[in-house]
């Protein structure tokens, strides 16, 4: 007779962090098997063989959902799909919710847009509400619930737009939208510019509070770079719900909602065969394990400060018409000039030139950039911007480029 043991051990350790006790749900404990007599969580899985926390095996026909064709083939000792929900889940899981302000619970996706959705259905769930307020310049995502509200969404039913209401990033505005029928205001903690003016987040957090909604926090960019636990852990203001993805798992696809367990209990309705992917998870533990050994936001924010620095003598050396805003963890260069695009375009053409690759809408710094990588850069900055001047001085910043400029030059990135 098997023992599950450990099995149960595991599942009473995963409940209290986890909804359910898996981020599948059709995998869940209880969902497969009978309680106490069947086994909850994996540790190992090679080819069809898999191997329970009571190290008891099994030939495995279940195989990942299906989705495992070729047999399991582990890498680094892990399973990238096991059949079962895995220690790994509930080891990550207590990570987080001991890093994260707002976290008692988490439940994981593979992307953003995911997290991001799992929010909205979680939050419309515990308030009965319908509707979701958000800024419309901003990004949350790809899904249908919240492209509705942009001035162009093709494959996209007009009628998405009724479960969203927008507003500006004012607290005048935002008293202007919450109704009873908003559950929740989802907002970057930051729009990317310094400070928060008058104690803005937590102002918005007291707003949707008073009027019976939730607010729900977009770390996707500030969490793993202004912080570990991104912008409720710098501005110190804690949501009711908050999306995370991207530098918690250093680019591997890996995101998460993450909250208080009244509002996570309704994360059973959010569920996905790869909720459990194991890859991805490993990569957070990774990234987590960097973090105590490491002052890893510390360096990031050393080399964007030297590098935001020398961005702004350049500009103002140059006479360049760009100012170097945000935070150094995340520069973002302005330009306000004529046919912009074609500036930033040609700007985009003369770093490539030198070796030099960034994105338009802003600098992205790690703990990986040494001191003589930011000196590089700037030398080719510098040639950048007398290249650029002088082409904006002689009128022919087009003629200047050797291929069609950027549809959308990201130049802005306020609201």
């Amino acid at each position: 007779m098997r023992s599950y043991l450990q099995s149960a051990a595991w599942h009473a350790r995963a409940a209290t962090v986890i909804p359910g006790g898996a981020h599948t749900a059709s995998k869940a404990p209880g969902r497969v098997g009978p309680l106490g007599a069947y086994p909850l969580y994996l540790a190992d899985a090679c080819g069809v063989h898999v191997t329970d926390v009571d190290g008891q095996g099994y030939l495995d026909w279940y195989c990942g959902n299906c989705a495992v064709v070729l047999g399991h083939q582990p890498a680094s000792a892990i399973a990238p799909l096991p059949s079962l929900p895995s220690t790994l889940e509930v080891i990550v899981a207590e990570q987080l919710v001991e890093i994260i302000p707002c976290a008692e619970q988490i439940r994981v996706t593979k992307t953003g847009s995911e997290a991001c959705a799992a929010a909205v259905r979680i939050a419309r769930m515990a308030t009965g509400r319908p509707k979701i307020a958000i800024i419309p310049s901003g990004y949350h995502g790809w899904h249908s619930w919240c492209q509705a509200v942009k001035p162009e969404h093709p494959g996209i039913p007009a009628h998405y737009g009724a479960g969203v209401v927008a507003f500006e990033r004012s607290l005048h505005s935002i008293m202007g939208v919450l109704h009873d029928d908003v559950a929740a205001v989802m907002i970057e903690p930051t729009a990317y510019r310094h400070a928060d003016p008058d104690g803005f987040l937590a102002s918005v957090v007291a707003l949707c509070h008073a009027r019976g909604a939730l607010c729900i926090f977009d770390e996707m960019i500030t969490g793993g770079r202004w912080a570990l636990a991104g912008g409720q852990e710098y501005f110190a203001v804690v949501p009711d719900l908050a999306c995370y993805g991207k530098a918690l798992a250093n680019g591997a696809p890996f995101a998460f909602v993450c909250g208080r367990e009244k509002l996570m209990r309704h994360a059973w309705a959010v569920s996905g065969t790869y909720g459990g992917e194991q890859i991805g998870m490993a990569s957070c533990l990774a990234v987590l394990a960097a973090h105590r050994s490491q002052d890893v936001i510390g360096r990031i924010w050393s080399a964007g400060q030297r590098l935001m620095g020398g961005l702004s003598q350049l500009a103002k050396m140059n006479c360049a018409p760009v100012t170097i805003i945000g935070y150094p963890c995340r520069p973002i260069m302005e330009w306000v000039c004529d046919d912009a695009n074609a500036v930033v375009s040609l700007w985009q053409q003369t770093l490539a030139d030198g070796g030099i690759l960034c994105h338009p809408s802003g600098w992205n710094p790690s703990a990986a950039h040494s001191d003589a990588d930011v000196d590089r850069t700037l030398t080719v900055c510098g040639e950048a911007f007398a290249m650029v001047m002088d082409a904006i001085r002689r009128g022919d910043v087009r003629e200047s480029l050797r291929g069609t400029p950027i549809t959308s030059a990201f130049v802005v990135r306020c609201v």
